[in-house]
């Protein structure tokens, strides 16, 4: 396990995370974020100067491989929603600013309700245009993926990466636990499934 590098733990880095982002008045669940409050976001984020990068040099600053720009921000996002793709993204992409996206697999494609997800067609031009990284959500986001008895967390953890990984070409390696709930046998379990 590798450990916080002395240089890391002088700075902190902020990790922004979402979840839904919908036209303005498309609010249903107080945590959607609208299109204009986003594109005010990330204008106060250009505004004070800040560098959004990817999880991956986020962890590369935090392992002592590499340092993170000054005013260093990650934004992620969390359940594969579509109005990531039709409103988050386009906002993003202009300004060439990465994130990252956190996948549950067994809802990929799903149409149905306030709340459609991506397809992995989608998820695939994402992947193809290089600025989300996919990372792993399990597959069906229980509540506290701890409380599952043993074997179903392994498979929720194992599967999820798989179908991600074959579905899109590339090694997953980044994953978010679906409100948080983790203990340490959990973590060790996601250590295990890579």
């Amino acid at each position: 396990v590798e450990t916080i590098s002395l240089g890391a733990q002088a700075r902190q880095i902020p990790v922004i995370m979402y979840h839904d982002a919908v036209r303005d008045g498309k609010r249903t669940v107080w945590y959607d974020v609208t299109e204009s409050e986003f594109r005010q976001q990330l204008e106060e984020i250009d505004r004070r100067g800040l560098k959004p990068i990817t999880l991956r040099a986020f962890y590369d600053h935090l392992t002592g491989r590499a340092v993170a720009p000054e005013n260093a921000i990650v934004l992620t996002f969390d359940d594969n929603y579509q109005g990531f793709y039709d409103v988050a993204y386009p906002l993003l992409k202009a300004r060439g600013w990465p994130s990252s996206m956190f996948v549950h697999t067994g809802f990929v494609g799903q149409t149905t309700g306030k709340h459609p997800k991506m397809s992995y067609d989608t998820l695939r031009t994402l992947v193809k245009e290089g600025l989300v990284e996919i990372g792993s959500h399990t597959i069906s986001h229980p509540n506290d993926l701890s409380k599952l008895d043993p074997l179903k967390q392994e498979e929720e953890l194992r599967k999820s990466k798989d179908d991600l990984e074959r579905n899109l070409g590339s090694e997953i390696v980044d994953f978010a636990y679906p409100n948080g709930g983790n203990d340490a046998a959990c973590q060790e379990r996601t250590k295990i499934a890579g």
